[in-house]
């Protein structure tokens, strides 16, 4: 079972919700959903913030048809509530990718993508000391069922 951080005091605030992503609660019955802070989604284990986050990650793939940094993070992050450029910078420096590179969608590249977010969201390196490796398999594993191993082969 994957971690659960919530009384967690120490831990940044994505941290402690379960949602590295900071995924705001805009009414989407996510499994493990919990709650919510009056903002962030709060789920009951980290498994499932990560598993939200791989969705989100393939709606926006998918869906909405964005195949590169800037275009994700200027819809996942808008101007309006960050430093967008800055934004942008981060997950391309942390990724190896530049900004208006096709990400990758492998689980391997889909897993560094969101790990980018989370050290954006939570401060750099403080993802790190919580979410383990084990956990991170588990979110992936739960994502995979509902998208039918979408990031086993990548995009097509």
């Amino acid at each position: 079972m994957a971690n659960d951080f919530r009384g967690k005091a120490d831990a940044p605030k994505g941290i402690r919700n379960n949602n590295p992503g900071n995924l705001i609660d805009d009414g989407t019955a996510w499994k493990g959903k919990v709650g919510n802070d009056g903002h962030f989604i709060i789920f009951e284990d980290v498994g499932f913030g990560i598993r939200a986050s791989l969705l989100d990650y393939h709606t926006k793939i998918v869906k909405d048809d964005l195949t590169d940094i800037q275009s994700i993070i200027t819809k996942y992050a808008p101007a309006n509530e960050n430093n967008t450029s800055a934004y942008i910078a981060a997950v391309s420096k942390f990724t190896g990718l530049g900004a208006t590179d096709d990400v990758d969608t492998t689980s391997q590249g889909a897993i560094a993508f969101i790990k980018a977010i989370y050290d954006v969201e939570n401060g750099t390196g403080e993802p790190e000391q919580y979410i383990t490796d084990q956990d991170y398999s588990e979110g992936m594993a739960r994502a995979q069922t509902s998208l039918n191993g979408f990031f086993s082969a990548g995009r097509k």
